[in-house]
């Protein structure tokens, strides 16, 4: 939308500007002072793209893919000595995130480290959820989270294992 500099239109909508959080009154500066309600229609679309690629593949297709990878992960993670998973086991339901311990390592090191000399990125710290790591023991820690995706490959999962070895010493 244009607006001429010489017109001084009044804005449909008020409030809930970026720029100018802290005010009560809607900001003049332009283009501000017309950005109250203005439709993310970036992200609409971007969400429209998205769930008819999903739709396309089928959810159980991305789904399957995603529960053999994670499969995988568990099963290489397991041989790292010293290592705690935290969740469900192996062969049980659960999404394609991954948390983990090892003994000795603190998780943001750990996770520093993945990225740094592998160029792996994996998140660690209490992930939004204390009372969960309250639960399970690693409020002294923390854990380190990876996670699959629908474009993940065997070979991301390898490499990431791989890694966690070399990193602990159990290679």
């Amino acid at each position: 939308m244009y607006i001429a500099p010489e017109l001084d239109i009044e804005p449909l909508l008020h409030g809930g500007t970026g720029s100018q959080s802290e005010a009560l009154e809607q900001p003049k500066v332009r283009p501000d002072r017309y950005e109250a309600g203005t439709p993310n229609t970036v992200g609409i679309a971007g969400l429209n793209a998205g769930v008819k690629h999903v739709l396309e593949m089928t959810p159980a297709v991305i789904y399957q893919h995603e529960w053999e990878l994670t499969q995988l992960m568990l099963d290489g993670l397991s041989s790292v000595k010293g290592i705690r998973m935290l969740g469900p086991e192996i062969g049980q339901p659960r999404t394609g995130l991954v948390s983990f311990t090892v003994d000795g390592y603190d998780s943001a090191q750990l996770a520093f480290r993945l990225d740094r000399n592998y160029g792996i990125a994996v998140r660690s710290g209490f992930h939004c959820t204390p009372l969960a790591h309250e639960s399970a023991g690693t409020t002294a820690t923390g854990a380190v989270r990876a996670s699959v995706g629908y474009n993940s490959t065997r070979e991301h999962v390898e490499a990431l294992v791989k890694a966690v070895l070399e990193l602990t010493g159990a290679d």
